[in-house]
């Protein structure tokens, strides 16, 4: 029987990308509120320092499993896209054999890398231990780090997800995004009544994120096995070179740009740890994950909307990208806007309630409130950066996220200075990760916007004049 290539939707557009938006952002929800659930009970069972140890090695690990390794899901999108237009199933098992390669061997060079940084950081902290923070087991970071960051080996994700994007399989990949905090949730309940300690507690969190990888892959296999497709892949003749053209670049760039966007997924928390102390990095985190429950569909906004816009660019219509991308934008300032005004006002008293964190985390609230504000401004510039990749420009997106990033570091370390512990709550010297974010993505918006109409005019005037 011949491969299928069929994509089962009868939706408009604007509804299949509304669809899979809730999809994807009521899984993340739910996930972020079981991840909440398994903060309550960390930080009940351990003390703030082992608790805000175990999120800085969590966050290490992912911070080199985002920037050492390939997104290969905007490749596969890009290139398999025409794939499926054409027919051609010898050519899009090529491209998914390619792309496999690079996910192996990207997750190996993430490991090697995250070992080598951290020997080189525990030299300089046993060189010059006034860098380190007085709460910091520097022992401790050189017995786990290379044992936890073994899961990287199982981060090759990529090519799955791309796979599950392009054939329109959001309800699997919504099961994925939950893998792993069902899991952590419910092996953390088992350590809280069955007794447990820090190891037990990574160990959990090993365990669910491996497994969370892993269930991804084998719903792509799957998938393309259904789909009569994965011969096509199994035996495919497809080296590290003589790729279809562009292939290569377009990787490269796709994997810089997201290296860069994911120094604002996790470098804020080891930057916060590294100055501040893992126990003030266990308040940042519940922070982060207030801000995350209330604005968590920002980030997944370009997962579901960039097979549209690519769409588009194939089918020679690119006057149809900037209404789509602009009523997106709209909401998602929107709905950011509000969440603000919520968390100002209820954050502190429901989270420093009993039956949430307490007291030691009132101060988590008064984070968030300003992270909110940020990521609504983030909100409003996500859906541009898949202009940039639908229009075979992701250079464009680099240069928007590096600027951006830019700006967050110089404002983390500027304000760290200029601001002082004895200064009112709002402009202490803890809040400086939070308004350095604000200032960062202020940057973004202003830097995104005159890219992407620089973007999309070209393209505009050669479709009206053909």
């Amino acid at each position: 029987m011949a491969p299928d290539f069929t994509i089962h939707s009868q939706k408009s557009v604007g509804k299949r990308i509304a669809s899979n938006a809730g999809l994807l952002i009521s899984a993340k929800a739910l996930g972020t509120i079981l991840g909440l659930g398994t903060l309550k009970i960390a930080s009940h069972v351990l003390d703030p320092v082992s608790f805000g140890t175990i999120l800085l090695l969590h966050a290490y690990m992912l911070f080199f499993g985002e920037v050492a390794t390939f997104k290969n899901w905007q490749a596969i999108i890009r290139f398999g896209t025409d794939d499926l237009e054409a027919r051609d199933a010898s050519s899009f098992g090529r491209l998914v054999k390619f792309t496999a390669k690079l996910d192996f061997l990207s997750v190996v060079f993430a490991y090697i890398l995250s070992i080598a940084l951290i020997s080189g950081v525990l030299w300089m902290f046993g060189t010059f231990p006034n860098l380190a923070p007085s709460d910091l087991d520097v022992e401790l970071l050189k017995t786990f780090v290379p044992l936890y960051c073994l899961v990287l080996l199982l981060r090759q994700v990529g090519t799955s997800e791309g796979v599950l994007r392009m054939f329109d399989r959001f309800g699997l990949l919504a099961i994925e995004a939950l893998t792993l905090p069902v899991l952590r949730f419910g092996g953390s309940l088992l350590v809280l009544f069955m007794g447990g300690g820090f190891k037990a507690f990574l160990l959990v969190w090993f365990i669910a994120s491996g497994a969370g990888y892993l269930i991804v892959i084998i719903f792509a296999i799957n998938e393309l096995r259904r789909r009569r497709l994965l011969g096509y892949v199994v035996n495919a003749k497809q080296g590290l070179t003589n790729t279809r053209r562009g292939l290569w670049p377009f990787a490269i760039k796709a994997n810089v740009d997201s290296s860069i966007a994911s120094g604002f997924m996790h470098l804020p928390l080891i930057l916060v740890g590294a100055v501040f102390g893992p126990a003030w990095a266990g308040v940042y985190k519940i922070a982060e994950e207030v801000m995350k429950l209330l604005t968590e569909g920002f980030k997944l906004l370009d997962q579901v909307i960039y097979p549209e816009l690519a769409k588009f660019v194939t089918q020679g219509q690119p006057s149809k990208i900037w209404p789509v991308v602009r009523r997106a934008s709209f909401w998602m300032l929107t709905v950011g806007g509000l969440s603000s005004v919520f968390i100002w006002f209820f954050g502190p008293e429901v989270i420093a309630s009993p039956i949430l964190f307490g007291e030691d985390y009132r101060d988590s609230a008064y984070i968030a409130a300003l992270l909110v504000p940020g990521a609504a401004l983030l909100g409003m510039v996500t859906p541009i950066y898949p202009i940039f990749y639908a229009a075979n420009k992701p250079e464009r997106a680099i240069y928007v996220r590096g600027f951006a990033l830019i700006a967050y570091v110089c404002a983390f370390f500027i304000l760290t200075r200029i601001m002082s512990p004895e200064d009112p709550l709002w402009m202490n010297e803890k809040m400086a990760p939070a308004w350095a974010l604000v200032a960062a993505n202020l940057c973004a918006v202003a830097v995104a916007l005159f890219s992407a109409r620089r973007t999309l005019k070209p393209m505009v005037k050669a479709e009206r004049d053909a």
